[in-house]
């Protein structure tokens, strides 16, 4: 205890000690929370420089709880973490006390790609909108899928099952988190036990809590459209509630407003299921990564040696773009001297900043760091020094947090 309270007063005289402008503020005591076990990552979370962010609180996750290999989410009330594997296994852990629950053996869909909108927190911070799907042991569906709700005292509800002439459901996207979502119906039939060809694949607007198909439209009836695989789906909720997304085609984005035609817009043509991007709160704008990393062979463990080191690459790091014209607001440039992932970036309830992952400085403790931006021209304001699995915003844009399989930081912003 007494080794804590010494690690917190040194970080906070590190934190106020930085920058005399935000030092006249009144200070934040940072809590320390089930961290028995030292290490370095209470001092990673720490901002390299002053700054609108200030450290907070540290959630240690207990030793026990398994390995999220998908990307973290924490809950609206910030009580509760989501943590997802490869596949079929979720764990629902309270960084406050140390209880988790878990959902496996089938639990989850079995989806090719599962990404970060495959599951998403619902407004009460009690459950999780999700979906369930029935498959082989080789992970070939025998049926649609079944949106679910998955809550933190361990149970699951099914939500209304969808049919449509299209064929099954098969791919679902929550927007926001009230249960609407873009779902595609007829598009993965060679992911079937029985592989079948449905022949009007179709993307669709629903409220997947009501079993409701808000609007469809066919993918055939889309302007020179060559494929109906989706890469990614982003989107976000319009000040009256209704979708707006962008969903990322091989070589195509298309935009899709609730009540309007989906339309094809020029954001490139360098499209993957690694896109990367989130949809500015003016619905105007999108804040993309462009995945700069070093290049060169990339070896298996254990031929370090003979392995050559990595070539470093500049160029753009982040852009900023008008959807409409895919025209180039500010771009952050950079070099990555190490092989890197990144992360989907995320945005402030107001618009004003974003949290993305930068190449990490020379001497820094893993390839990427964290950078809070501004929005307004793209300037790097702080730096973390630590690779993070995912992070966000408060929904009333007060607070910041980072989250990986070991802790949870949040951070106070101080505008």
């Amino acid at each position: 205890m007494r080794f804590m309270l010494k690690l917190a007063l040194i970080i906070v005289c590190f934190v106020l000690g930085s920058d005399f402008s935000y030092a006249a503020l009144p200070p934040v005591a940072i809590e320390f929370v089930k961290c028995n076990w030292v290490n370095s990552t209470q001092l990673v979370a720490v901002p390299l420089d002053s700054g609108p962010l200030l450290l907070k609180s540290v959630h240690c996750l207990e030793p026990s709880t398994s390995r999220g290999l998908g990307s973290p989410q924490l809950s609206p009330d910030g009580n509760w973490l989501l943590l997802h594997g490869n596949y079929d296994e979720m764990w629902l852990t309270n960084i406050h006390k140390a209880n988790a629950r878990s959902f496996r053996d089938g639990a989850l869909a079995r989806l090719p790609e599962v990404g970060a909108t495959s599951l998403v927190w619902a407004p009460d911070s009690r459950s999780v909108l999700g979906v369930k799907r029935e498959t082989q042991r080789n992970g070939f569906s025998t049926g649609p899928l079944k949106p679910t709700l998955f809550s933190v005292d361990g149970s699951t509800q099914p939500l209304p099952e969808f049919t449509n002439l299209a064929g099954p459901l098969d791919e679902l996207y929550w927007v926001g988190n009230t249960g609407l979502a873009v779902a595609a119906f007829g598009t993965r039939g060679d992911y079937y036990k029985q592989e079948h060809v449905d022949e009007n694949p179709t993307i669709a607007i629903v409220d997947a809590r009501n079993g409701k198909v808000i609007q469809a439209v066919a993918l055939a009836s889309l302007p020179d459209f060559p494929s109906k695989r989706i890469f990614v789906v982003n989107g976000r909720l319009d000040s009256r509630g209704r979708v707006h997304a962008l969903i990322v085609f091989p070589r195509r984005w298309v935009e899709w407003n609730q009540g309007e035609a989906p339309r094809m817009v020029p954001l490139g043509e360098e499209t993957s299921v690694r896109t990367q991007f989130a949809l500015a709160p003016d619905g105007k704008h999108v804040l993309m990564m462009q995945g700069l990393s070093a290049s060169g062979p990339i070896c298996e463990i254990g031929s370090r040696g003979k392995c050559p080191p990595p070539t470093p690459r500049s160029g753009p790091i982040a852009e900023l773009r008008e959807i409409s014209t895919g025209k180039i607001i500010w771009s952050i440039d950079g070099t990555a001297r190490e092989f890197r992932n990144n992360n989907d970036p995320a945005i402030s309830p107001d618009g004003r900043y974003a949290l993305i992952l930068i190449p990490a400085e020379p001497g820094a403790i893993s390839t990427s760091m964290i950078a809070l931006i501004s929005m307004a021209n793209g300037k790097v304001l702080q730096k973390i020094n630590h690779y993070s699995k995912a992070f966000g915003f408060s929904s009333d844009g007060k607070v910041a947090w980072i989250a990986d399989d070991a802790f949870v930081a949040k951070y106070v912003i101080r505008n």
